[in-house]
C-alpha cells in the first residue's frame, strides 16, 4: 500500500512547539521510513530548537550546539537531502527548513537526490514562522509529529490539478 501524499489529503508532518499552535509542514519523502506505521506518531522526542546564523543554509555541518536539537535552515542554496545529511552528521534530532519565499505553496516535494535517504526527520515550513524559529522559540521544547493533513477538499483538488498540469 502506498502512502497518499499530504498534498492529496494524506498524512503530513507537524512541528509542535510547547505552548503554541502546531505548525503544519511539508514532509520529506524519507520521513515515512522513520515514522511508526499507525496513527499519530512522534518522529522525534521533544527537544530544543537551534538556529546558527553561520550555517543558515544548512550547507555544512552544524557545531556541537546542534547535538540532539531540531536544527533550522533556510531553503534555497543546497538540496533538501544534503541539508538533512549535514544535520544528521551533526547529531541533530531533526531538521526544520524555512521556505525562502513569502508566498507559501504546499506543493513542494522534498526528495533525496544527492546523498541518499537521510536518517533524521525533516519538514519544510512557511516563511512566516522564520522569526520564531530563528529565535529558538524562546527555549520551548519542540518535536516533529505525523498526523492527518488539515487541507480542505478544495485545496486537495487544486493540488491534484496542479500535479497534472505541464505548466
Amino acid at each position: 500500500m502506498t502512502r497518499r501524499s499530504a498534498r492529496f489529503g494524506g498524512k503530513t508532518d507537524w512541528l509542535e512547539i510547547e505552548g503554541m499552535q502546531p505548525i503544519e509542514g511539508i514532509s520529506a519523502d524519507w520521513n515515512s521510513a522513520l515514522a511508526p506505521k499507525r496513527g499519530e506518531s512522534a518522529l522525534c522526542l521533544p527537544t530544543f530548537i537551534h538556529y546558527d546564523f553561520e550555517n543558515s543554509t544548512g550547507s555544512m555541518r552544524w557545531g556541537n550546539a546542534a547535538q540532539g536539537a531540531l536544527v533550522v535552515a533556510v531553503r534555497g542554496v543546497v538540496d533538501f537531502d544534503e541539508m538533512a545529511s549535514n544535520a544528521a552528521e551533526s547529531g541533530a534530532a531533526g531538521l526544520i527548513i524555512v521556505d525562502n519565499e513569502a508566498r507559501w505553496r504546499n506543493s513542494f516535494q522534498m526528495t533525496h537526490n544527492k546523498v541518499g535517504k537521510p536518517l533524521i526527520p525533516t519538514v519544510l515550513v512557511a516563511q512566516k514562522h522564520a522569526n520564531l524559529l530563528f529565535s529558538g522559540c524562546n527555549g520551548a521544547q519542540a518535536c516533529l509529529v505525523r498526523r492527518k493533513s488539515t487541507l480542505s477538499n478544495a485545496a486537495i483538488a487544486s493540488n491534484v490539478l496542479k500535479s497534472m498540469s505541464p505548466f
